[in-house]
């Protein structure tokens, strides 16, 4: 009994918490020892999910390599199409998703607590650093030109700019919320306040899962969620959470068939309303980066739509962008293959439609932060220790399903 109630997944620990803060130690490096570039980027998050990915391949059946080998297939179908071209980055980034849910079905339930309130220290204890001690943190990591050096900051910007911090980093109109804290966004290890907004709201989205009668467990979740959205000033997360709310209290929002539907009426109510020119698609604001991404979808042309034509712009368009890099065929099975994972437990059944949710709302708004392996690799953990847990749980009595869903029961830790 006790070895069992020993937290055991070291190597998962380690692999969730680098995802999460190996651009810091970049950062760092880039300060004061080298320079980096995106060459070394790649290959220390390689490393990290090489680590993954022997952990899982030592325990993984060759029956669950299926699916990735027909998503491999359909890469190098869409290959020999596009004349040679493909974008990398497509590929990893399902990769990314697929290996750490896959991590994530090793890890037992008490562990993946464990493994989030890790990343939760590790983020406080660097947004305190960051936001009360601003010159020295600045000085220990130069975000700024770590970023130009990446080549993702111009040298415009580096020209008006009057802070080492990434160019989100101050609200040149104040904060949002609560104004009285200063215009400073504070990332911590993520180094930039969009991926800490993200984290923020994939810890509410875990709070909001639990049962109600385990409260106790949820508000301290919910209460560092909240603490990482003021820090940040995360405005998507901040309105996602009251979605996120209305999704636990109507069952009908976690019910299958509306989430399998809710892309595409997205995509339509996206395209309907920059079809009204009703905002500015030049203004870095939500009703212009609806418009902005509406506007493409409805220039798009059906080689786009199946993943064998080339958009020129796809910064800040995730809908587009997942479109033209996917295709529509591998963008529905993927959505079909997160919609329809059964969960035995309720908990699993919420989370999986607030993860839905966060996605599309992400790539409605965003480009690829929904992809980025900062936040992916804590989400996608979450969802597969569900998952697997849920799995082991099969034969157990369940109470009645959530309107026609898998027959949800109650996760205990």
């Amino acid at each position: 009994m006790k070895s069992e109630a020993r937290f055991q997944s070291w190597l998962p620990l380690l692999i969730v918490v680098g995802l999460s803060s190996y651009q810091l130690v970049l950062c760092y490096v880039h300060t004061h020892i080298m320079g980096m570039n995106n060459g070394f980027v790649a290959a220390a998050e390689g490393s990290i999910l090489l680590l993954a990915t022997l952990l899982v391949a030592m325990k993984k059946p060759l029956t669950d390599y299926a699916l990735p080998a027909i998503i491999l297939a359909y890469f190098l179908f869409m290959f020999a199409i596009r004349g040679g071209e493909i974008d990398p980055q497509g590929i990893r980034n399902l990769f990314v998703a697929y290996i750490i849910f896959s991590l994530g079905r090793q890890v037992p339930y008490k562990d993946v607590i464990v493994i989030i309130w890790a990343v939760i220290a590790v983020a406080f204890i660097f947004s305190i650093f960051e936001y009360f001690f601003i010159d020295q943190y600045l000085t220990t990591f130069n975000v700024l030109q770590y970023y130009a050096a990446r080549g993702l900051v111009s040298d415009e910007q580096l020209g008006y700019l009057n802070t080492n911090l990434y160019t989100s980093g101050m609200r040149p109109s104040g904060r949002t919320i609560l104004p009285f804290l200063g215009d400073q966004r504070v990332s911590s290890v993520f180094l930039e306040p969009v991926s800490m907004g993200n984290f923020a709201a994939i810890l509410c989205m875990w709070a909001l899962s639990y049962d109600f009668k385990d409260w106790r467990k949820s508000i301290a979740f919910y209460l560092a969620g909240a603490f990482f959205i003021i820090a940040s000033d995360s405005r998507f997360a901040s309105m996602l959470i009251i979605m996120l709310i209305g999704i636990r209290l109507v069952p009908f929002m976690q019910n299958k068939i509306f989430l399998y539907l809710l892309p595409v009426m997205v995509i339509a109510g996206q395209a309907y309303f920059a079809s009204l020119i009703l905002a500015d698609w030049r203004y870095d604001d939500l009703a212009g980066r609806l418009t902005k991404s509406g506007n493409v979808l409805l220039d798009i042309h059906l080689p786009e739509i199946f993943g064998i034509g080339v958009v020129d712009e796809l910064y800040d368009m995730g809908i587009p962008y997942s479109l033209v890099v996917f295709g529509a065929p591998l963008c529905i099975l993927l959505w079909t293959c997160l919609v329809f994972l059964r969960f035995a437990s309720a908990q699993g059944h919420r989370l999986r439609a607030m993860v839905a949710v966060y996605c599309i709302g992400l790539l409605l708004i965003s480009g690829t932060s929904f992809y980025s392996s900062k936040t992916a690799g804590l989400l996608w953990i979450m969802l597969g220790c569900l998952y697997q847990n849920d799995r082991r749980k099969k034969e157990e009595p369940q109470v009645p399903a959530l309107i026609g869903d898998a027959a949800p029961a109650t996760q205990s830790e």
